[in-house]
């Protein structure tokens, strides 16, 4: 479901008649009736990385006239009356909030997807209208810290490649990039495998200062040596989990439906480990406190806990309505 902000622009989808349409990030869920955006929208605005991203994706279903690239904290004129502004959004790479404002100073920002606000994801203040995306926007939705995940995935990780294990890991585009690079940060040094797609978009990123150390194609004949010592970690799409069948591997799906624990044993080799990359129900109610805005509009698209969400936040004294209804 596309965001209308402003008077030209659609956020995450298409609405006819708009002149732009913006790409918060390269989730599937966020780039929905591209196509149509394409055919009849006269830009595509996206961070740098989420066009190179899209560019693998997608490939050339995207012409290159209609991409525009817009950095973070550039602004863009949209209309005679109307700039954009991207903001930082930590989510996955080239994540963004886009801020919309018109020359009478009315604000308004949608968050896109977003997690860790107040560090990594900047809180927005002195806005009109807050567009808040609320994936866990439920109580029964928080989770240990990203760092006590991560120490557990790598934990994991090292047990079994002690064992001579490979390991594979499950999780979304983006995310796949996000724990890659964490990784390295922790002084992980095995050599990563990846499919085609995943490696493309990996080198992508590596042009937009991500270093990802030894990565290694799965179709290259350096990946039929590796599987012969077992010391490597291999990355997968999150949909081939239920595909996993080497038994001698250990297979992590990366979770953030997991809560109450870091992580969770489901066989002998299977693993789901509890790392998201949206923020939780304390994490997305933070945000709206501290940005204090006139109008929340919790984003009802994307999210089963809109309403309710929305409901807490007018308890707490918000003028908060779920969209749409």
């Amino acid at each position: 479901m596309a965001i209308a902000l402003g008077k030209y622009t659609s956020v995450d989808g298409f609405i006819p008649r708009r002149k732009y349409r913006v790409v918060t990030h390269a989730h599937s869920d966020h780039t929905v009736d591209l196509n149509k955006s394409i055919g009849t929208q006269g830009a595509i605005i996206a961070t740098p990385e989420t066009i190179d991203m899209l560019k693998v994706l997608y490939g050339k279903r995207i012409p290159l006239s209609k991409l525009r690239a817009l950095r973070i904290g550039e602004r863009f004129r949209v209309g005679e009356d109307e700039t954009l502004t991207f903001v930082r959004a930590e989510h996955i790479p080239g994540s963004v909030q886009v801020l919309l404002e018109n020359d009478k100073g009315f604000r308004a920002l949608y968050t896109g997807d977003f997690k860790n606000p107040g560090s990594g994801t900047p809180i927005v203040e002195d806005l009109d209208v807050l567009i808040i995306d609320a994936t866990y926007g439920h109580p029964k939705y928080v989770r240990p810290s990203q760092n006590e995940v991560l120490e557990s995935l790598i934990e994991l990780i090292e047990y079994a490649l002690s064992l001579g294990r490979p390991v594979k890991i499950y999780a979304y585009h983006g995310k796949i990039q996000e724990v890659m690079q964490l990784l390295r940060e922790y002084n992980v040094k095995e050599p990563f495998v990846a499919p085609n797609k995943i490696y493309k978009l990996s080198k992508a990123l590596e042009r937009h200062g991500y270093s990802f150390g030894d990565l290694v194609l799965k179709e290259s004949d350096t990946y039929s040596e590796l599987v012969k010592g077992g010391q490597f970690i291999e990355f997968d799409h999150y949909n081939k989990w239920h595909k996993c069948s080497n038994e001698n591997w250990i297979h992590i799906r990366l979770d953030g439906w997991l809560v109450n624990s870091v992580r969770l044993k489901v066989s002998d080799n299977r693993w789901i480990v509890a790392f998201s990359d949206h923020a939780d129900f304390n994490g997305t109610m933070y945000y709206v406190e501290e940005s204090r805005p006139k109008l929340v509009i919790v984003d009802a698209s994307r999210s089963n806990f809109a309403t309710s969400f929305a409901s807490k936040l007018r308890l707490r004294g918000f003028h908060a309505i779920p969209m749409p209804l």
